[in-house]
């Protein structure tokens, strides 16, 4: 009999938890004709407003549905936090167009139309964001703006299958305009974040960059990012403390004004699949499509930069500032103003940037600096890279400059095809160090072309040479032909990562083919 009652005791206190559980995961719909008077909970009595919704303080599993086809106008900043494996949904509900939210251009440190302050564990998707003003008072505006300040460790924030668009900026600061932007501030409490997952969305005209990954916890080593801009995101206020599993994939992004994707102390991050059409629009200043900085073991792959205007930089790619370990592979970069590949250090300090790889890309017709070296970088590894230069490009193939007395070391370049029908030189100033090995240069040859120990000059006998188009999958011309003398007579490198740019495997014990192609001949 006792056995039997704490039985029946247990199950009653599993089911009251199950409904306690089920009473507190609530849906809430909101409709433009729907009432805030309403209970909020149902489609047939949705709430109305932004002001309702922002005042009620959530809980996790709940989930905030605006009706498909609506407009709502202000800031969205719904209270409270989801746990883990229950976070918070903000969606949508119906069938029809994303909901609009639009922020009317509203601006300040807090301005983003969609704006999450110190809270966890929320998934936002399938929404239509903006926040366009013509004016320029009050400057600083955001599409979706996420901060922790003072707070620890955030987490979790997944931003999925939304629209963000026609954001209003300053271009002549960072942080002044952004599509999303994920932040760490504070001076009291050592603050970062973790699980940040950006897919499955577009970017149009926004000014001033796409996406920011950004943390004033960034001291480290004694060198912080010095500016003259010093607002508050982008002021320097505590040592180092790296965000984790950011990862922002599949997302395309069509005339921003400055860069396209920043990723800023983080480790581990992964960028990859997305595509950037003209970046730089409207930018005073060096911008790039997309670039790691104070950041160690970012992988970007899969993706493709593409009309990026100059006004500095202007590559489609960069390494930047105090990055270590960083990969820049299986990308596809054409027609940027700037070049492709930027790999820079901290001025006047040796060595800042290190062990940073740029392997199996292709380069089609990029301009002014396919490969750039500025400032202190060291042990950099160029290799198994494609590079077409068309007719009549003044574009350089590979240059190095200092930087304050920062200047590049160790850089190895090994495996690369430099197919170059234009008028540029090799930029070759003050450096440590610089190998070539096993590297094709067909075309023009400058006189400070490299010397370089088992060159190739012979028509590497590409199938369609300068065919590429729009698209990653529109590469196949760069394949090599079965007489091509850069098959198998590429230098081994052993942590080479496997595969090539066509995901052919890459021994690490034979020799590869030269250029970013390692099948066999067509």
């Amino acid at each position: 009999m006792i056995d039997n009652k704490l039985i029946r005791i247990s199950i009653l206190i599993l089911l009251s938890l199950i409904f306690v559980r089920c009473e507190r995961q609530k849906s809430y719909y909101i409709d433009p004709l729907g009432n805030d008077n309403n209970s909020g909970t149902s489609v047939k009595s949705p709430w109305k407003s932004l002001e309702k919704v922002n005042n009620k303080i959530f809980n996790h599993g709940d989930k905030i549905l605006f009706k498909a086809g609506g407009i709502w106008n202000g800031q969205l900043s719904p209270k409270g936090s989801g746990m883990p494996n229950n976070p918070i949904i903000l969606g949508m509900y119906g069938k029809g167009t994303k909901p609009s939210i639009n922020g009317n251009g509203i601006s300040g440190l807090k301005a983003g139309a969609l704006l999450l302050f110190n809270q966890d564990y929320w998934e936002i998707e399938n929404l239509d964001i903006t926040n366009k003003s013509d004016s320029s008072i009050g400057d600083t505006r955001y599409g979706i703006l996420v901060r922790w300040h003072d707070y620890g460790t955030g987490q979790h924030i997944y931003i999925r299958n939304c629209n963000i668009h026609d954001v209003s900026g300053n271009m002549d600061g960072r942080f002044k305009g952004e599509g999303i932007i994920v932040v760490a501030t504070g001076t009291k409490k050592q603050t970062n974040y973790n699980d940040i997952i950006i897919e499955n969305c577009s970017f149009k005209n926004v000014d001033r960059t796409g996406i920011t990954i950004w943390s004033q916890w960034h001291i480290r080593n004694g060198m912080e990012y010095k500016t003259k801009d010093k607002d508050l995101y982008h002021s320097s206020n505590g040592l180092y403390k790296a965000s984790t599993n950011v990862v922002i994939r599949n997302n395309n992004f069509e005339n921003i004004g400055g860069d396209g994707i920043i990723v800023s102390c983080t480790k581990g991050a992964l960028i990859e699949y997305n595509v950037i059409c003209r970046a730089n629009q409207r930018g005073t200043s060096a911008n790039a499509g997309m670039w790691p900085h104070n950041s160690d073991e970012a992988v970007m792959q899969y993706n493709e930069v593409y009309n990026t205007r100059y006004s500095g930089d202007g590559m489609g790619f960069d390494i930047d500032q105090m990055c270590n370990n960083n990969y820049s592979q299986y990308n596809y970069s054409h027609d940027n103003a700037g070049g492709f590949h930027l790999i820079c250090g901290p001025s006047g300090e040796y060595g800042q940037s290190t062990g940073n790889v740029v392997r199996y890309n292709i380069s089609q017709n990029d301009k002014n600096t396919i490969f750039v070296f500025a400032g202190a970088v060291d042990s950099t590894w160029i290799y198994n890279n494609t590079v077409y230069i068309g007719k009549g490009l003044n574009t350089n193939p590979f240059g190095v400059w200092d930087s304050d007395g920062g200047i590049a070391n160790n850089v190895f370049f090994y495996n690369n095809i430099i197919y170059n029908l234009g008028n540029g030189e090799y930029i070759l100033n003050k450096s440590r160090n610089l190998q070539f090995e096993s590297n094709c240069y067909f075309g023009n040859h400058p006189e400070n072309e490299p010397k370089d120990i088992y060159k190739v000059t012979n028509d590497p006998l590409f199938v369609n040479p300068g065919s590429g188009g729009i698209g990653r999958n529109t590469l196949d011309g760069y394949k090599l032909k079965s007489s091509s003398p850069c098959l198998a007579k590429g230098k081994v490198i052993s942590n080479n990562g496997g595969k090539d740019y066509w995901q052919n495997p890459v021994s690490s014990t034979n020799p590869p083919n030269i250029g970013a192609y390692n099948g066999s001949g067509i």
